[in-house]
């Protein structure tokens, strides 16, 4: 993909090519049985981390999609560069990688018994995101709202939608690469 335009947005697709190298890392080497090991029984293992992320883009998707959609429509004159609202910036203090743990809700929760391919899902979906930001290069991403699929309550701009997303998959990369660590260790130890 060519430079985006918008110095925020370019900055997200690099943290997108980032995060993509960084599943690879966490994953390679790993058995199918180590990728679903847990670190402890109430915690996620490689895979159950690859999988929600896979999920969450998944979900968000046709929504982020459809605002994108919206502002296309719009005059495009004049695209600033992304600012989070006050609700946005105080939401995603919840999504630092050493932010207090919060369960996701039910619908981004990985399935009891995980498929393999878990990092091809996440990296596909991935490849949609980074394709959406070249469309959002050329929409006010501060103007257009869509509503969260967590709740029709909440609303986060174009931007935000996209700043949640790298946020959120910082924070489970990081839990995904201290569960291998965990797995690694106790290979060691046998």
């Amino acid at each position: 993909m060519s430079k985006l335009n918008q110095p925020t947005l370019e900055s997200w697709d690099q943290s997108f090519k980032q995060q993509l190298e960084r599943a690879a890392r966490v994953t390679a080497e790993l058995t199918p049985e180590e990728l679903v090991a847990r670190p402890a029984p109430e915690k996620w293992g490689v895979d159950h981390c690859l999988e929600h992320l896979a999920v969450t883009l998944g979900v968000y998707r046709p929504y982020l999609t459809g605002a994108i959609e919206k502002a296309e429509g719009k005059s495009a004159a004049g695209t600033p560069d992304y600012r989070p609202g006050r609700f946005a910036r105080w939401f995603f203090g919840f999504l630092k990688p050493d932010g207090k743990p919060v369960p996701a809700p039910k619908k981004f929760r990985p399935s009891a018994g995980l498929s393999p391919g878990a990092e091809g899902r996440f990296r596909g979906e991935l490849k949609e995101y980074r394709a959406l930001l070249a469309r959002a290069d050329r929409v006010n991403v501060n103007g257009t709202k869509f509503r969260s699929p967590v709740s029709p309550l909440l609303r986060f701009s174009i931007g935000e939608g996209f700043h949640l997303m790298v946020l959120h998959q910082d924070r489970h990369l990081g839990q995904a690469e201290r569960a291998r660590a965990v797995v690694r260790e106790e290979r060691a130890a046998e």
